[in-house]
């Protein structure tokens, strides 16, 4: 690693930009279906989920 970028973002030297872009929206699309997967959960079962199927909630969302 290389330091923080300005945006105080983590990177590897020589990653190009495009790559790093790529990764921060694809967490950003992911952090987005679990919060909708989390809602779905908790209107259908009436309580939070605990971190275990929090966990599970993420997998079933990804398709695994």
């Amino acid at each position: 690693m290389d330091g923080a970028n300005p945006a105080g973002r983590k990177q590897l030297a020589g990653a190009p930009e495009d790559l790093i872009n790529w990764s921060a929206s694809r967490r950003r699309r992911i952090e987005d279906a679990l919060e909708a997967l989390t809602d779905q959960y908790v209107r259908t079962t009436a309580t939070c989920p605990a971190t275990a199927v929090a966990g599970q909630v993420a997998g079933a969302g990804s398709g695994r």
